[in-house]
């Protein structure tokens, strides 16, 4: 059984084996296979209503990064710079809740 959504311009289609992204006029699409780390997460954004609005940024911007690099240099450097520090951030926030859930966490003996 499959799932469809149009979200803006783009179609998700979620199955047991995938995803697929198209953009409406099809001449874009991206497959996400059941064994990438992504699947799970994205299809809970397809099944729960409240995240659309962030799927629909992540079918925009995988549309936007897959199509629009060859055209501009300093876009490529920017989208690189600004997932490196989003990478940053990230990495930060996991550390500062791995020491929180450390404080938290009972030693046993």
């Amino acid at each position: 059984m499959s799932t469809k959504l149009q979200l803006a311009n783009y179609i998700i289609t979620l199955d047991d084996s995938e995803i697929t992204i198209n953009n409406v006029a099809a001449t874009w699409k991206v497959e996400i296979s059941i064994l990438s780390p992504r699947y799970q997460l994205l299809a809970y954004m397809v099944n729960t209503p409240e995240m659309h609005k962030i799927l629909g940024g992540y079918c925009q911007l995988n549309y936007l990064i897959a199509d629009n690099p060859f055209i501009d240099k300093q876009y490529m450097d920017d989208f690189i710079l600004s997932y490196t520090e989003c990478a940053k951030r990230h990495n930060a926030r996991m550390k500062q809740q791995a020491k929180e859930d450390k404080v938290k966490t009972p030693k046993v003996k």
